[in-house]
């Protein structure tokens, strides 16, 4: 069988989505629609307001089979950026990526951030090259 090469070629897609403390609804919070046959490729967290939590602040970002995918127990507990770490996994469904909060110690009363993920569709073709 001949080895034909794909010259079909796209951008990554990146979604940017603000969120609140008070945003949580029973620790977990629905931020991406991811299509199916998406690759996560890269992204990150910037806490612009640290979660103030007592003792520790932490997320999670996952999809609906492992809560902790992307991110395990990410500290937001400081203003900064929180890198997530690409697994390679093809999202073969379409759907949510979920952030999951917990904290330790006395309750926080503010905590902001911004998601930034990138990701890429097998498949998917927006021009030629080649």
């Amino acid at each position: 069988m001949a080895f034909f090469k794909n010259d079909g070629r796209q951008s990554p897609a990146v979604a940017v989505v603000k969120f609140s403390l008070a945003d949580f609804v029973n620790g977990t919070l629905d931020v991406v629609e991811l299509p199916g046959n998406a690759i996560v490729t890269g992204g990150f967290i910037t806490v612009t307001t640290a979660f103030n939590a007592g003792t520790t602040a932490t997320l999670d970002l996952g999809d609906g089979t492992t809560a902790d995918l992307y991110l395990d127990g990410g500290s937001v507990a400081a203003k900064g950026l929180v890198a997530l770490v690409p697994t390679g996994d093809i999202n073969t469904r379409v759907g949510d990526l979920t952030l999951t909060y917990a904290e330790t110690g006395t309750a926080a009363t503010e905590g902001e951030g911004v998601l930034v993920l990138e990701y890429i569709e097998l498949g998917k073709s927006e021009w030629t090259q080649g």
